[in-house]
């Protein structure tokens, strides 16, 4: 078995020839190899389904007379295997034998050469089965992929229709409603129970319709403007709207709606989340906070007209009593303020020792800023607490003190300073009062 090697082109293949004689190997080895194919020689069957198993060719040419395995058993082994069952055959057989075409073609012979071999007849026969051998090559190369495209379109398509049944679900399950309609026109294709629970309406009343044919906007020019909109943007966010139910109650919702080419069309996939009740909290709580801020308002300017009423009151009482204010101690820990002191005709101050935040029990301040008996006003930290306290005549009262001081002042001071006609005495025994109680705010 020998081959012959030469130029192999794109258009050219390779060659098996199988014949017991050396001549006919020799002639057509020779004018192969010079038309540019590959060839390979062989002189018996078994060589030649060596050299097939080894290095399938894209042709054989196989004699059918030959010792041992003949050109019938040949063909028919290679036509048994999968590997070389595509390998056209043809047979090559003289004209004086015993030629069997029809069982060299139920075997799977492609074609047959008589001997003397034609030369012109051969490079036909031969390019012609390897056309054939191509273009068979080719189309089965575009079936696996097209096998292979249908598979992938077929995975896909079984993706699809998993998303698909999800999104259904999710569709059908929604507690917000959901709606599906042409763009061009707002004609629903398909709705879910969400929407027919809030609009009013079954599927079958829905389908088929537009918007504005259920009378769903209760502006129609809503629609026109929510239409604009998704036209400028493919996806729109919680926008609120006022809508029209079938019994004809409004309610308001947020709409949100995405653009969408189904099967071809320009679609809006719309949803609607209902906010009525929310809505109608809403405006109760603003109106009790309208309301709230009125009741403050009339309550700040009445404590204010209080306030100044009282203001002017106290100026009033001050004046007709002859009193004044503003003088600031603290005693036994808590700061009081002076609210009112008798005024005997002349300015009356705190001395100098007594300052705001100075520690000073009664009877300082009492003799500090009193020489007769006086009544004096106090008011601690927390507003409301008043008490009155009452300065009987000191070391500092004269003798006409002690006489002022007389009859009831000196029974006022338990009896101290005697009955009267001693006062001045009685001055010097002056003390301090006990602390009247609580009385009510001036």
């Amino acid at each position: 078995m020998t081959k012959d090697k030469g130029p192999r082109t794109k258009d050219k293949g390779y060659i098996l020839v199988v014949d017991d004689q050396p001549d006919n190997l020799l002639l057509l080895s020779s004018l192969l190899t010079e038309e540019g194919y590959q060839v390979r020689r062989s002189l018996h069957g078994e060589d030649a389904l060596a050299a097939v198993s080894a290095d399938p060719p894209d042709l054989i040419l196989l004699d059918i007379m030959m010792p041992g395995l003949d050109g019938y058993e040949v063909c028919k082994r290679l036509k048994a295997d999968e590997l070389t069952r595509e390998i056209p055959v043809i047979f090559l057989s003289a004209l004086g034998q015993a030629f069997n075409k029809v069982k060299a073609f139920a075997l799977g012979a492609a074609d047959y050469i008589s001997k003397p071999f034609q030369l012109d007849e051969v490079l036909v026969r031969v390019e012609h089965q390897l056309k054939i051998r191509h273009l068979t090559d080719s189309l089965k190369e575009q079936n696996a992929q097209l096998e292979r495209a249908l598979a992938e379109r077929d995975r896909a398509e079984a993706a699809r229709l998993g998303l698909e049944e999800k999104f259904y679900k999710v569709f059908r399950s929604s507690p917000n409603a959901i709606a599906i309609a042409t763009l061009s026109e707002g004609r629903l294709l398909e709705v879910n129970d969400s929407f027919c629970r809030l609009m009013g309406y079954s599927r079958t009343e829905a389908i088929g319709k537009t918007s504005l044919e259920l009378n769903l906007w209760v502006n129609p020019q809503n629609r026109a403007q929510f239409r604009q909109l998704l036209d400028r943007s493919s996806s729109l966010g919680e926008l609120e709207f006022d809508f029209r139910t079938k019994t004809g109650k409004i309610i308001t919702g947020l709409i949100s709606a995405e653009r969408h080419d189904i099967d071809g069309q320009q679609c809006a996939i719309s949803i609607i989340k209902d906010i009525t009740d929310r809505k109608h909290i809403e405006t109760s709580l603003q109106k009790q906070e309208t309301a709230l801020r009125a009741i403050c308002e009339v309550a700040a300017e009445s404590h204010l007209r209080l306030e100044t009423r009282l203001q002017k009151l106290l100026a009033i009482g001050l004046e007709r009593f002859g009193m004044e204010t503003g003088i600031i101690g603290r005693i036994q820990g808590t700061t009081w303020e002076v609210i009112a002191t008798r005024n005997h005709n002349h300015h009356q101050s705190a001395p100098s020792q007594i300052q705001t935040g100075n520690i000073i029990d009664w009877t300082e301040l009492n003799s500090a800023l009193f020489s007769e008996t006086t009544p004096i006003y106090l008011q601690a930290e927390t507003p409301g607490r008043w008490h009155a306290s009452l300065q009987e005549p000191g070391r500092r009262g004269d003798r006409e003190t002690g006489r002022r001081g007389d009859g009831e002042t000196g029974r006022r001071g338990d009896g101290v300073g005697g009955e009267g006609g001693e006062g001045g005495e009685g001055g010097e025994g002056g003390r301090l009062l006990p602390t009247l109680p609580t009385l009510p705010t001036l």
